[in-house]
């Protein structure tokens, strides 16, 4: 989940300036987790080919929400994390 946060942050981090942006993006990350993730990854890993078939999609659909509210939560974080550092400056160093 770290290196997936991070990754929303290298790719959307300068389009989340505002909550309603950050969250769409953050939506739209999910929805691109859950193709990849729940679609593709899993059923390989499990030894079985990828779902990109209407049953697929069917059966995956119940983690396209956790997916989403994920990616939600991932942006609305990144954006409050870019605003509290943006606002304090580096504190300086303690050795001289």
């Amino acid at each position: 989940s770290a290196l997936i946060g991070a990754a929303f942050g290298l790719l959307f981090g300068g389009k989340t300036d505002t909550l309603l942006r950050g969250s769409a993006w953050g939506s739209a990350y999910g929805v691109i987790w859950w193709f990849a993730g729940a679609l593709v990854i899993m059923p390989i890993w499990l030894g079985t080919p990828a779902q990109l078939n209407m049953a697929g999609m069917k059966s995956a659909m119940p983690s396209l929400m956790g997916h989403v509210i994920y990616g939600v939560i991932t942006a609305i974080v990144f954006n409050r994390l870019a605003e509290r550092s943006a606002g304090h400056a580096i504190a300086p160093s303690l050795s001289r």
